[in-house]
């Protein structure tokens, strides 16, 4: 559909409106009396959410490329139907190919609230299963209001069960690194990087000085990130998930990060709700699983 069409179908006056954004790609704009929001429905990708008033709870690296085929950096990329590298074929994409196909959209609507939500929708076809071999429909909710919820569901649409990991890779907007603390991981194990062992969060707050690639695993508990120099603390809550992951690049990694300014690492850290390692989603024929995310800034 062309921008005229989505907007003359899909459109709420003063509310959401498509738009051509970089890159050529189909963007969407929503703008309540609660909050903005922008995304693409190229990868279901959000860029911004912003609370009235409020900066802006998610970051964007300024060097990515906005193209077709290529991963966006930032915002909450949508990782599906494998979290990081393919387990057997390092040539096929990252995290999944949900995050470089379109999106089609399924309904816009205001709620009672005074909230929006947007649906899009991505369903197997003969691209996908050049990727992967299974039947299935996505579909990717986004609430925005007072809190940002995005929740992705999958729909086993075929005659055999299959196993999928996911994430909403989210980069929450921060003051610095040195700025801030994440409660709601102590006493939980984790995996550090792709390590083979697991340690246990001893300190009641993690501070990020170095880089940080934790997956917390049978954690199912609300973060806060309390950011000093911003002066705000970030919620964040998720159902459908019982793995956390904490990345920051740092320096070093950084600079080898080709969509990222050498310090933008500074100014992000990702905090995500993951279904991997212990937490596969297998789902047999006609079965559902929601993965969501929650947050808010106060």
């Amino acid at each position: 559909m062309t921008i005229s069409d989505l907007n003359q179908k899909f459109g709420i006056p003063e509310t959401l409106a498509f738009f051509e954004g970089q890159g050529a790609l189909p963007c969407v704009r929503i703008s309540n009396s609660l909050a903005t929001c922008e995304l693409s429905l190229y990868g279901a990708h959000v860029f911004s959410y912003k609370p009235a008033g409020q900066q802006d709870l998610l970051w964007m690296s300024d060097t990515t490329a906005y193209e077709v085929g290529k991963a966006i950096r930032g915002g909450i990329p949508v990782c599906f139907p494998w979290f990081g590298p393919h387990a057997e074929d390092s040539a096929k994409p990252q995290h999944g190919f949900a995050r470089i196909m379109t999106w089609d959209v399924e309904s816009a609507l205001e709620l009672s609230d005074g909230s929006t939500e947007l649906v899009l929708t991505l369903n197997s076809s003969e691209e996908t299963k050049t990727y992967w071999p299974y039947a299935f429909e996505a579909e990717l909710t986004v609430v925005v209001g007072k809190k940002f919820t995005i929740s992705l569901q999958i729909k086993n649409t075929g005659a055999e069960s299959f196993t999928y990991t996911d994430a909403l890779h989210t980069y929450f907007n921060i003051s610095d690194l040195s700025n801030i603390q994440i409660s709601g991981l102590a006493g939980t194990s984790y995996y550090n990087g792709f390590g083979a062992d697991t340690t246990v969060q001893q300190e009641e707050l993690l501070r990020i000085v170095q880089e940080e690639n934790r997956r917390y695993i049978n954690h199912e508990n609300d973060c806060v990130i309390s950011d000093e120099g911003l002066g705000r603390k970030i919620n964040v809550s998720k159902t459908g998930s019982k793995v956390t992951v904490v990345w920051n690049p740092n320096a070093a990694t950084a600079k080898n990060i080709g969509d990222m300014p050498d310090d933008g690492y500074k100014t992000f850290i990702c905090v995500e709700a993951v279904n991997a390692y212990t937490d596969a989603v297998v789902l047999a024929p006609g079965k559902v699983h929601v993965l969501s995310q929650t947050f808010f800034a106060e």
